[in-house]
C-alpha cells in the first residue's frame, strides 16, 4: 500500500513531471478478518483522502495498474490464465469507494472515452487493466456499508466518531473536520469560525503526498462537501455496526493479549476513535502498526495499554545505568567476544569507547525474557542516558552499545516465537538505520525527529522508511537529543547543538523559557499538540519527498504491467505513533496535568492524527519526586528496582509513584506505556484501562 501511494501522483500522467493526484492524509492500517472468501490470512487495510485531476475511470485505470505493480494477476497468467477466485488472496486490492458528489454507474464507450467524454490515455498496454476498467465503476462503492474494514478506516480521516454522545455538535465537528480536510475553512456559512484554538489547526498546512513545489489545485467545496457528508455517514453506520452486539460479546484479534470482557460502547472517545472493532459487528476488525522482519501488523491500541519494558545499556541513565554492561574486568576477558561484537561501522575508533565497557548480552537475554514473563508487551533498547546534564555519546559509540543488543534479542527464539517487537531509544538517524538493519522493529526518537541536525526531522524519517519501520515521535523543544529522562521537573534550559561532542552536556528540560505555551492560550496539552502535529508533518514530507524523488527516477508515469517494484521510502501516518513527552520541555505542573490530559491532547490534534497510538513515559521521573514516591534518589546510591523487568523488590524511591501514574493514565487513554518495573505497572494499567471502560459504559 505504501508502495501504490507513493507512486498514485504519477499514474495516467504523460510525464513523469506532471502529477495528476496528490494524497491529502490517510488512516491508521486496520487488520480484519477475510470476508467473503475467509480461507486467506487476514487483511490489512486503510483509507486515503485523495485530490486527484483524473475522472473517475482514469483514476480507476491507475489503480489498476498499481495492482498489477504489486503483483495482481500474475498468478494466473503463471497457471495458465486460471481465473482467480473472486474475493481470494491478492497482493492489493485498491478501489474508489466515494468519488466527490458522483453518483451512479461509469463506463467507457467503444472509442475509449469515459461518459461520452474524449478520454486522454488508453489502457495503459494492459489487457488485465483494461479489462477490469471495462467493467465499469459505480460509485459509491455498492458495498462500503457492509465492510467495516472500509467504514473504520474511513472514519480515521475525520477524528474518528470520538463523540460520545450524537448530538448536532458533533456531527457538525465531522462534517467541518472534512472541509478542513481538503483546505476549505470550518464555518457557518456566515464566515464565523470555531475559536481561536480551532483556527490555528485549521490554518495547519496538511501533511501530505504533494509532490515538492506543486501548485496543485484544490477540489471545489462543492465536492469536499460531499466526500465530507459521506465520510460522516460512515462514521454514523460504524457506529451502528459496534452497537449491533450484546454488552458481554468482547472479542479480540488474534494479536492481542487483552482479555475477554465486557464489549464498550461505540460512542465512547476510546471505542470509536481508536479501538475499532473491540466490540460489537465490529470485532473483527482492529488497528495495527506494520513492522519488519516477518512481525507484520503488530497492536499497538488494546484494551489495555500495552507495556514497553526498557532495557538500557549504559553506564549512566539515572534509573538502572551500567545494570546490563560489562566489568572492565569481563570485558578484558571477553578479547572481543559476543559481548562486543557486531557493532555497526568501526565503532571502536569513536572517542571514550575504549573505555566504554560493551553490553552484557547473557545479562541482557536475561532481563528481556523476565520482561516478557512479567507482562511486557516490547522491549526498548536504549544507549545513552537523557537524564538532565548527561553527556552526548557519538553515533559510533551509541551503535556499539545498541546494534549487538538488538541483533542478540532479534535472534532469540523465544522472543521470536512470542512476536516481540524490538524497540530503539535514539535520535541518531545513523543508529536507527544500523538497528532496523540489525532485526529492530521501531525506533523511539524522543526529540521528535529533531535531533540528528536535520530540523525537521529528514535523517530520522528516511531512515525508518527504509527500514520499514515505525516510528515514536516524541515532544521536545530542545531540538539536541532530549532530556529531562531523570529530573524532567523543569522546562527547557540549554540545548546543545545536534553536531556537539561527547564532553558537551546538554539538558533540553532544564529553565523555564522553553516551558512557556502562552502561544497556546497557556494550554500545554494544546501547545503539545500542535507542536506533536508538525512533527508529524515533518517526517511524513520528508518520506514523500523521498518517494517521488525515486518514483520519478523510476520513469513509470503510465500503466504498467512489469514486475513488482520495490517500495520507495515513503513513511505514513500509519507508522507513527506520539509521546507528549514527560519531562521535556514543561514543568512539574505542566507534567502532572498532561498525564491525565490523554483525551484532550488527541482533541486538539488535527481530525486526522487523534487516532494515533499515544505512548505515556513517566517510569521514574523527577516530576514524581515528591509525589507520594519517595524522596527521589538515584539508582546508584540506594540500589533498588532494576531496569528491564528485574524483579520487582526491592522497590526504587519512585516507582510507587510510577504506578500511580501508570494507572492515571491507562484511564485516561494511552495506549502504551514505557516504564523499569513491568509487573506492577502492568497491574496498575490494568486498574486504570478498567476506570476507563467503565466510565465508557455509563455514559452510553
Amino acid at each position: 500500500m505504501s508502495s501504490a501511494l507513493a507512486r498514485l501522483p504519477y499514474r495516467g500522467s504523460s510525464s513523469k513531471n506532471e502529477p495528476t493526484s496528490f494524497v491529502l492524509a490517510t488512516s491508521r492500517l486496520f487488520a480484519s478478518q477475510p470476508a467473503y472468501v475467509t480461507e486467506q490470512p487476514p487483511f490489512l487495510n486503510a483509507a486515503a483522502a485523495v485530490v486527484t485531476r483524473l475522472p473517475p475511470l482514469r483514476l480507476l485505470r491507475a489503480l489498476k495498474g498499481l495492482e498489477r505493480d504489486a503483483g495482481r494477476g500474475k498468478e494466473e497468467e503463471e497457471e495458465g490464465g486460471k481465473p482467480a477466485v473472486r474475493f481470494g488472496p491478492r497482493p492489493l486490492d485498491l478501489d474508489v469507494v466515494f468519488y466527490g458528489g458522483l453518483r451512479g454507474s461509469f463506463f467507457e464507450s467503444e472509442n475509449g472515452s469515459e461518459s461520452g467524454r474524449e478520454g486522454e490515455d488508453g489502457d495503459g498496454g494492459d489487457p488485465a487493466v483494461a479489462a477490469a476498467v471495462a467493467q465499469g465503476l459505480e460509485l459509491p462503492h455498492p458495498r462500503w456499508r457492509e465492510r467495516a474494514f472500509v467504514m473504520a478506516p474511513a472514519c480515521d480521516l475525520v477524528g474518528g466518531a470520538e463523540a460520545a454522545e450524537e448530538s448536532a455538535e458533533s456531527e457538525r465537528e465531522r462534517f467541518g473536520s472534512g472541509l478542513r480536510l481538503f483546505g476549505f475553512p470550518d464555518d457557518d456559512g456566515d464566515g464565523r469560525g470555531r475559536g481561536r484554538a480551532a483556527d490555528q489547526r485549521q490554518r495547519r498546512r496538511r501533511p501530505s503526498l504533494r509532490p515538492p513545489g506543486l501548485a496543485f489545485p484544490l477540489p471545489s467545496r462543492g465536492s469536499a462537501e460531499a466526500v465530507s457528508r459521506s465520510l460522516c455517514e460512515a462514521v454514523q453506520r460504524w457506529r451502528e455496526l459496534c452497537c449491533s452486539s450484546s454488552r458481554d460479546s468482547f472479542s479480540s484479534s488474534p494479536s492481542s493479549s487483552s482479555s475477554s470482557s465486557s464489549s464498550s460502547s461505540s460512542r465512547s472517545p476510546e471505542a470509536d476513535c481508536r479501538l475499532s472493532g473491540e466490540g460489537g459487528g465490529a470485532s473483527q476488525c482492529w488497528p495495527v502498526l506494520p513492522l519488519p522482519h516477518g512481525l507484520g501488523g503488530w497492536r499497538a491500541q488494546a484494551r489495555r495499554p500495552r507495556v514497553m519494558a526498557v532495557l538500557n545499556v549504559t553506564p549512566d541513565s539515572f534509573s538502572d545505568g551500567g545494570r546490563l554492561m560489562m566489568s572492565k574486568k569481563a570485558t578484558a576477558a571477553t578479547e572481543g567476544g559476543v559481548a562486543a561484537s557486531g557493532a555497526a561501522g568501526d565503532a571502536s575508533d569513536a572517542d571514550g569507547a575504549d573505555d566504554d565497557p560493551p553490553p552484557d548480552i547473557p545479562a541482557v537475554l536475561a532481563a528481556a525474557h523476565l520482561a516478557v514473563s512479567l507482562g511486557a508487551d516490547l522491549l526498548d533498547v536504549g544507549g545513552q542516558s537523557t537524564r538532565p546534564g548527561a553527556l552526548r555519546v557519538p553515533e559510533a559509540l551509541e551503535a556499539r552499545r545498541v546494534v549487538p543488543v538488538v541483533r542478540a534479542l532479534a535472534a532469540d527464539a523465544r522472543l521470536r516465537a512470542l512476536g516481540i517487537p524490538i524497540s530503539v531509544d535514539t535520535f541518531y538517524a545513523s543508529v536507527a538505520e544500523a538497528a532496523l538493519a540489525a532485526g529492530a522493529h521501531i525506533i523511539n526518537d524522543v526529540t521528535g525527529g529533531k535531533g540528528d541536525g536535520s530540523g525537521a526531522g529528514g535523517r530520522m524519517a528516511a531512515a525508518v522508511a527504509r527500514g520499514r519501520g515505525a516510528l515514536i515521535l516524541t515532544h521536545n523543544r530542545g531540538g539536541g537529543g532530549g532530556g529531562g529522562g531523570g529530573g524532567g521537573g523543569g522546562g527547557a534550559g540549554e540545548a546543545k547543538g545536534p553536531g556537539s561532542s561527547s564532553s558537551s552536556s546538554f539538558d533540553p528540560s532544564g529553565g523555564s523559557a522553553n516551558s512557556d505555551y502562552g502561544d497556546s492560550d497557556g494550554d500545554v496539552a494544546l501547545g503539545v499538540a500542535e507542536e506533536l502535529a508538525e512533527a508529524v508533518e515533518s517526517a511524513v514530507a520528508a518520506g514523500a519527498a523521498a518517494a517521488a524523488e525515486q518514483a520519478t527516477d523510476e520513469g513509470r508515469g503510465g500503466d504498467s504491467a512489469a514486475a513488482p517494484l520495490p517500495s520507495p521510502p515513503l513513511l505514513l501516518p500509519w507508522s507513527l505513533a506520539l509521546d507528549p513527552g514527560l519531562g521535556f520541555s514543561k514543568t512539574r505542573g505542566q507534567n502532572l496535568s498532561l498525564l491525565a490530559r490523554t483525551e484532550a491532547l488527541r482533541g486538539a490534534l488535527p481530525p486526522q492524527f487523534r487516532a494515533m497510538p499515544v505512548l505515556v513515559g513517566a517510569s521514574r521521573k523527577g516530576f514524581l519526586g515528591g509525589s507520594g514516591g519517595g524522596e527521589a534518589r538515584a539508582a546508584s546510591e540506594d540500589g533498588g528496582g532494576g531496569g528491564g523487568g528485574e524483579v520487582p523488590s526491592p522497590l526504587h524511591p519512585r516507582d510507587a509513584a510510577t504506578f500511580a501514574s501508570s494507572a492515571i493514565a491507562a484511564a485516561h487513554g494511552a495506549d502504551l506505556l514505557r516504564v523499569h518495573e513491568v509487573s506492577r505497572n502492568r497491574e496498575a494499567a490494568g486498574v486504570g484501562a478498567s476506570v476507563r471502560w467503565s466510565r465508557a459504559e455509563e455514559v452510553s
